[in-house]
């Protein structure tokens, strides 16, 4: 707690001003410190682009690696699951195609309201 104090007090005496991406990498870090939260794939994603936003590029290049590392981490996880579970996207996918027309054999084919 003495160390935010005093960065804080650093940043308003010298008239610094933390950056998006800087701001953004603090958020998610103590998320995951006081909630147990952890980055994802996304969360990851944000912080890069806000680097390659600020022209960071030592810095978007680190956050392109540790997003590639989560996001191959969250796939590994998605393929463990056993096949024959309901997960989310499963049921969301059966539910956006149960909302368009199927041909006989169940594919989904486009719609064809704005023909003729």
């Amino acid at each position: 707690m003495r160390g935010v104090i005093l960065f804080a007090l650093c940043l308003t005496l010298c008239g610094c001003k933390l950056s998006e991406a800087e701001i953004l990498e603090r958020k998610y870090r103590r998320s995951v410190e006081m909630y147990g939260q952890r980055k994802s794939c996304a969360d990851e994603h944000i912080i890069a682009e806000a680097w390659a936003r600020e022209g960071n590029w030592q810095k978007y290049s680190a956050a392109r690696i540790r997003e590639a590392a989560q996001c191959q981490q969250e796939q590994a996880g998605i393929d463990q699951l056993p096949l024959g579970s309901t997960s989310a996207t499963k049921s969301a996918g059966a539910d956006v195609r149960g909302a368009l027309p199927d041909d006989a054999a169940g594919n989904m084919v486009p719609s064809l309201a704005g023909d003729g």
